[in-house]
């Protein structure tokens, strides 16, 4: 019986989903497929530090589902055996690497080697399917930045990542996921704030791709790759919770060729080489995980591995306001309970048919509006969290209004990549309200007019925000506990949808007050009162 290696291609998640091999792409509307393939090579001399110089190809294989003798599947599969009596130089006591790539565009059935000609952009999966980052791991980055030792630990429970005092930080492998810009990627000192914001940029979609500082490269790759012997298969290591670390002889480092990601390189240039596989006895078995840069808190689900990732957050519609085809208003993003947030990531998908955004209370750097696509994405995050109270607003989206908007049209759709977390970068449990939007006033005959202040109690100024369900004459005052007008905020015509408005308390004592908000509407009249408390 000759020696043999064998393996899966995995996603480095709770579940290890399966890397899609082979997967049907869309190249100028024709459907080839693309496959992963891992060469196995002999090491035939190394330096003194024991790094391999020389190397001979043992074989090609194509990465591909295997049906095995008692009907269970191996999805992304791939082996070797070694033909001892080809060359008898080989064998378990030989000193063996191995290179994956993703290999672009096969039209076979029976794919052959892999086309040198085929270009990384144009249908790699690893190209085009990379994801799952969001501020909640730009946070993470922040706080390993900051030298948090025991991440793997109460209460970040990033079990899967390593201690700041392991070589490189964190390990290597969370190390190179973190150290986005790739500015020194497999040693110490790679992870910045600039990763932390860097991964924020790419999150919203100001940014297309990572850069590359640690080279002359213009870009980095999409992903890093890892190996971890095991002892058959399948088997999942996520569960371990023991990280990657070049001190255990079961994890095998991978190191991408170092070519600029450039859409229209070669694929075949961009192959990760691996360290001395730890070869023993007569059966052997490996997993190769790759993870999208950046997904530090390891929650992507690839598209096509068999798993369709869920939304873990929802957005409901409550009420309604009217508005006319032109009009520019406000729509208000609120959250449903008392929170406090160390990140936010937003991802909506948007009628542009019926509207235009024009734009939102984030930072230009914080935000990205694709009118064309209807894509509207806003990330946030900080080591010193936030608290939300219930009802206030977590985003403030103005937009014009371009066509009629039918009765029951939602306007906004969230995306899976919308996410909360805590100061600790732990998802947190939240879902969102919004309003609903149309231009048939006959539509708000059961609209009401809404308001909240925030903070309250509150000792020297106060936000009150509230809803209009149309235009008209809108008057904001503020009463005492004895029914006394102490200020009035507003008196004007405004146009439906969000205002808001700061009452600074002035020579105001402490006390109980109550803002009076009332509406003369084109249809009929509105009012809202509102209680809050000013304290010394």
């Amino acid at each position: 019986q000759y020696p043999t290696l064998e393996g899966q291609i995995k996603y480095w998640n709770l579940p290890e989903t399966y890397m899609p091999t082979p997967y049907a792409t869309d190249d100028y509307q024709t459907i080839p497929f693309d496959y992963f393939y891992v060469t196995l090579y002999q090491v035939l001399d190394t330096t003194p530090e024991g790094v391999p110089n020389a190397f001979d190809s043992v074989a090609t294989k194509y990465v591909q589902p295997l049906l095995t003798e008692d009907l269970d599947e191996l999805m992304s599969y791939f082996d070797f055996e070694i033909n001892t009596e080809m060359n008898n130089q080989r064998g378990c006591d030989a000193m063996y690497l191995m290179k994956v790539w993703d290999g672009g565009m096969i039209y076979h059935t029976t794919p052959p080697a892999p086309d040198e000609e085929t270009k990384l952009g144009g249908s790699t999966y690893t190209y085009n399917n990379w994801g799952g980052v969001n501020a909640t791991d730009a946070l993470a980055i922040q706080l390993m930045v900051g030298g948090l030792n025991d991440i793997n630990g109460t209460p970040w429970n990033y079990s899967w990542v390593g201690l700041n005092t392991d070589s490189p930080w964190y390990g290597y492998y969370s190390h190179g996921i973190a150290d986005v810009n790739s500015s020194n990627t497999y040693t110490n000192g790679g992870i910045t704030a600039l990763d932390a914001l860097t991964a924020k940029y790419r999150t919203v979609g100001n940014i297309a791709s990572y850069p590359d500082n640690g080279s002359t490269n213009q870009f980095s790759p999409n992903f890093r790759v890892t190996g971890r012997m095991v002892d058959s298969l399948p088997q999942k290591t996520f569960m371990y919770d023991r990280p990657f670390d070049y001190d255990n002889v079961e994890d095998v480092p991978f190191t991408h060729s170092g070519a600029d990601y450039m859409y229209f390189s070669y694929a075949t240039a961009h192959k990760y080489t691996s360290s001395m596989v730890p070869w023993e006895g007569a059966a052997n078995y490996i997993n190769l995980y790759y993870e999208a840069i950046g997904d530090v808190n390891a929650s992507y689900i690839p598209p096509g591995s068999g798993l369709k990732a869920e939304p873990t957050v929802t957005l409901t519609y409550e009420g309604m306001f009217a508005a006319n085809v032109g009009e520019v208003v406000t729509i208000p993003i609120n959250i449903d309970r008392d929170v406090e947030v160390g990140a936010i990531t937003l991802s909506f998908n948007y009628r542009n048919d019926l509207i235009e955004v024009l734009g939102t209370n984030y930072d230009a750097d914080d935000m990205f509006i694709n009118q064309e696509e209807g894509i509207l994405n806003m990330a946030w995050f900080s080591t010193e969290s936030v608290d939300y109270i219930a009802d206030a607003a977590v985003a403030l989206i103005k937009v014009r209004i371009i066509e009629e908007i039918p009765a029951d049209v939602e306007l906004f759709e969230l995306n899976v990549n919308t996410e909360f977390a805590d100061a600790t970068a732990n998802p947190i449990d939240v879902d969102l309200k919004t309003s609903g939007v149309s231009t048939d006033k006959g539509l708000v005959d059961g609209a009401a007019l809404t308001a909240s202040n925030y903070p309250n109690p509150f000792n020297d100024a106060t936000t009150i925000s509230y809803l209009l369900p149309e235009m008209g004459k809108v008057t904001v005052d503020v009463y005492n506990n004895m029914g006394m007008k102490v200020a009035t905020l507003v008196d004007e015509v405004q146009e439906s949808g969000l205002r808001e408005i700061v009452f600074n308390t002035g020579d105001v004592n402490p006390g109980v007050y109550f803002y009076h908000i009332t509406l003369q509407g084109e249809t009929k009249d509105y009012s809202a009162v509102k209680r809050m408390i000013v304290v010394n």
